[in-house]
């Protein structure tokens, strides 16, 4: 199993004030093995390794974008004023120094790698440590060592705690019972059944033909869109602001057709899970909707589909049919 970001190296649990002496009593455990084999700390892991993948995507759009500033740059400096190739350089520089900042903000010291892996795995460190310091008040050991980094040479039989410490933590969890040692039929189908909450954001639709844009199809789509997405208690909409900022940020207008390449790298930064963008055309009484749907972090489509309605009134209900369908598919 990959190495795990939290250095582990020695933890020592001394009871009252017990002498270290040659009576006294000192096992050990091996933490990494523990972490490896409790759920707890395998789910955190799991969290700490998706936000690094934010991190990077993150970083990586921002390095692009600079790089193809450069590249655009490059190919037309022989055609360009100089006042062209000023201002082209300091947009360049201004993109350089977002990717410089950003990397400073998420791996820089205090950044918020340090702080989220702090969120994430020091309370499970904690929690061995009580467990360890539980185990010796109650077997009288003056002293538990860690032996992940550096392995036993010789130990008597019955000094390896390790087993001991990971059924104390399943049972403190309620993976297991301390009763009878076995996993609860009831704790497991809870914990199967609790699933985490959908972040989602919805873009502006973008009304492709005069009739469209002048009944403000789109917009209506949006909103009709994130009104049915309310009604599931799992799942978070992206505030309509918060997209509309990003979206300014990046020149791009409200009434634009957004690329799937902007909608990547926005999603990631809006960390959403899900992203929901397309178009619409009006002709007569038709509203024709292309619909897609799509996973920043995976950086790919999940589902596009097309959907045709006669008049407004059925938008809420095709609308909605296509969103149920797709959240109950995730939510599995």
């Amino acid at each position: 199993m990959r190495k795990y970001i939290i250095f582990l190296n020695l933890i020592a649990v001394f009871v009252g004030r017990l002498a270290f002496a040659k009576e006294a009593k000192v096992g050990y455990v091996n933490i990494k093995y523990l972490l490896e084999n409790y759920e707890t700390a395998q789910s955190a892991q799991r969290a700490l390794d998706l936000e690094v993948m934010r991190y990077k995507a993150i970083a990586d759009s921002l390095k692009r974008t600079y790089e193809a500033l450069e590249g655009a740059l490059a190919s037309q400096r022989l055609i360009l004023s100089e006042e062209a190739i000023r201002a082209k350089e300091l947009e360049i520089a201004e993109a350089k120094r977002r990717y410089d900042t950003y990397i400073e903000e998420v791996w820089g010291r205090g950044g918020k790698f340090e702080r989220k892996n702090r969120e994430l795995i020091a309370p499970i460190m904690q929690e061995v440590k009580d467990v360890c310091s539980e185990l010796a008040k109650k077997e009288g050991f003056a002293l538990i060592l860690d032996i992940s980094q550096t392995p036993v040479v010789y130990a008597q039989s019955g000094l390896d705690l390790t087993e001991k410490v990971l059924t104390m933590l399943k049972e403190r969890a309620g993976v297991i019972s301390s009763k009878t040692g076995k996993t609860p039929t009831t704790k497991i189908d809870t914990i199967s059944t609790t699933s985490q909450e959908i972040s989602i954001g919805v873009f502006p639709f973008f009304n492709e033909n005069q009739e469209s844009q002048q009944e403000n199809i789109g917009s209506q789509i949006q909103q009709t869109i994130i009104d049915i997405i309310k009604t599931f208690p799992q799942v978070r909409v992206i505030a309509k602001s918060e997209i509309n900022n990003l979206l300014l940020s990046r020149n791009i207008s409200l009434g634009s057709e957004i690329k799937e390449s902007d909608a990547y790298s926005m999603g990631l930064m809006l960390n959403a899970q899900y992203l929901v963008l397309g178009k619409s055309r009006k002709e007569g009484n038709l509203i024709h909707i292309n619909l897609k749907v799509l996973s920043p972090l995976r950086n790919e489509v999940l589902f596009e589909t097309e959907i045709e309605v006669s008049r407004k009134e059925l938008l809420k209900q095709e609308l909605g049919e296509t969103i149920r369908r797709f959240i109950k598919n995730i939510e599995k």
